[in-house]
């Protein structure tokens, strides 16, 4: 504290930039997979997991509920329609 009883002010730091976020976040997620690489039991784990997972099936329901509707009805979701017509 201060003499006259106060806190010193800390001025506030300046905030961190999106692109240092973004670094910092691919940075983290390359170690947790190449940690989780190398575990063998907890690949075996996750490998059990995904097979059960009804995520897959799910998306794949989606997305040709998605190519059905825009089947119908053309140029109501330009995304889908480019998809479409993309090249291969």
């Amino acid at each position: 504290m201060a003499e006259d009883g106060k806190a010193p002010q800390v001025p506030p730091a300046a905030p961190p930039k999106v692109e240092d976020l973004a670094r910092r976040i691919m940075d983290l997620w390359q170690e947790q997979m190449a940690a989780i690489a190398a575990d063998p039991d907890l690949m075996r784990q996750m490998a059990q997991v995904m097979a059960v997972s009804p995520f897959p099936a799910m998306m794949q329901g989606i997305v040709q509920g998605m190519l059905a509707a825009t089947a119908s009805h053309p140029g109501r979701c330009p995304s889908i329609s480019a998809w479409r017509r993309r090249p291969g």
